[in-house]
């Protein structure tokens, strides 16, 4: 890594330490510093190689357990830095293709797959660091509840026993939920940082078509059904894991979902209405993704392509 990579590197790092952590400070203001901290990871990554993306990682780990503590640093890492430094080194593999007529790059399927896997284990370890446990956080979740309630009242008051309950029934959904818009904040940082380094002339792969390409391995299918049966038969910090995968799980289908209606529309003159008063049904209500999923479940089922090999980066 010569020095101008090492610089680029330094400064991404930097960057993103402090978008993750001048949030904290800044209340609903600094959600989308929060949200965008992995930005400079990705970019590093996927414009100059995979060395540059784990040193950019390392720098703000390094500057995230300076400012703030090792604790905060390794969830930087977990939530922000290694999810992007790794699936930037992913997506600049590629190898020969067999009639040696061009570059064969790692598939769209197995980037979001591994993606989905390494927010979900990330987010996991993240939870035991802070503590996050059904038992020890309820009352002050029941709390916040009952003063929700008193500002505004619900047509059928609840007693403390109904709202401990639905405070205990959130911190089982939370993870769900939680998982796959985590996995949709990077999958939107990697399409914007990818944006900006093809244009800048440093992003050495291809535009993909995502509404062709998008998809998952079908084990992925497999992995899905297992971790949603875990969520619903388990109880206590077992469930939440089963939950944090099997969220991630959903969205991901969901994103092919997605992908797949965006190719169904594509050329149609009212394409443009439909899709927007999707997402906003989905920002609404979030539960129209459950069909999304479905159809990305359908995808991935009927999908008989073959995943390539993939060799060393093109990129280093």
């Amino acid at each position: 890594m010569n020095s101008k990579t090492l610089l680029i590197a330094v400064v991404a790092g930097i960057a993103s330490a402090v978008m993750a952590i001048a949030a904290a400070g800044l209340g609903v203001a600094g959600v989308p510093l929060f949200l965008a901290a992995s930005l400079p990871i990705y970019f590093s990554a996927l414009s100059w190689g995979t060395i540059a993306g784990m040193a950019a990682s390392i720098v703000a780990i390094i500057v995230a357990s300076t400012l703030v503590g090792p604790q905060a640093a390794i969830i930087v890492g977990l939530a922000h830095t290694i999810p992007a430094s790794i699936l930037g080194h992913q997506a600049n593999l590629a190898q020969p293709s067999e009639n040696g007529g061009g570059m064969v790059w790692y598939p769209v399927s197995n980037l979001l797959f591994n993606l989905t896997i390494l927010i979900a284990i990330g987010l996991v370890i993240a939870g035991f660091l802070i503590g996050y446990s059904e038992v020890s956080l309820t009352p002050a979740m029941s709390e916040a509840l009952k003063e929700v309630f008193r500002l505004n009242p619900p047509p059928v008051p609840l007693s403390d026993a109904e709202i401990e309950a639905a405070a205990r029934k959130s911190f089982s959904i939370l993870p769900f939920i939680f998982s796959g818009i985590w996995l949709v904040v990077h999958v939107l940082n990697c399409h914007v940082a990818g944006m900006i380094s093809r244009a800048s002339g440093f992003l050495p792969r291809p535009a993909d078509d995502i509404p062709l390409n998008a998809g998952l391995p079908k084990y992925s299918l497999a992995v899905f059904l297992v971790a949603l049966m875990l969520s619903v038969l388990l109880s206590g910090v077992a469930q939440q894991i089963a939950a944090t995968f099997a969220g991630a799980l959903m969205m991901a289908f969901a994103l092919v979902g997605l992908a797949a209606f965006h190719l169904r529309l594509r050329g149609n003159s009212g394409g443009l209405p439909i899709l927007v008063l999707s997402y906003l049904l989905i920002v609404v209500f979030y539960f129209p993704l459950i069909l999304f999923a479905v159809g990305g479940i359908m995808r991935v089922s009927t999908n008989n392509s073959k995943n390539l090999p993939i060799g060393k980066p093109d990129s280093e």
